[in-house]
């Protein structure tokens, strides 16, 4: 099973020097279809066996999400995260789709949570 998650960005908030800090994102009840999220974490690891790390990230747990839930489902970017049980990961990135199929990432990102 793969978990999925939709979230939405709030208004941008100010600090106390007038500058604007980076909107806060909240989770909302909405989510991926099941068949999309098999699909999209399908396509992250072509993406990932084709870097090379295919043979790290199939044990590891994984989320399919977005970030845009302002936008409709067809005009919207998703993410497939594979996390590692010390906290790091490896993320495929701005996943596009067309007619409910990926076909195009933005890239990779590499970190700590």
């Amino acid at each position: 099973m793969i978990q999925t998650q939709v979230l939405r960005e709030g208004p941008p908030r100010l600090t106390g020097w007038g500058s604007a800090r980076a909107p806060a994102l909240s989770l909302t009840s909405e989510k991926i279809s099941a068949g999309l999220a098999q699909r999209l974490a399908g396509y992250a690891l072509r993406l990932l066996a084709e870097s090379g790390f295919a043979e790290v990230v199939p044990t590891w747990n994984r989320v399919v999400y977005t970030m845009d839930a302002n936008e409709k489902p067809s005009e919207r970017s998703y993410n497939v995260k594979y996390t590692n049980l010390a906290g790091g990961y490896i993320e495929v990135t701005g996943i596009l789709t067309h007619n409910g199929w990926p076909h195009v990432a933005h890239g990779l990102a590499i970190g700590m949570d």
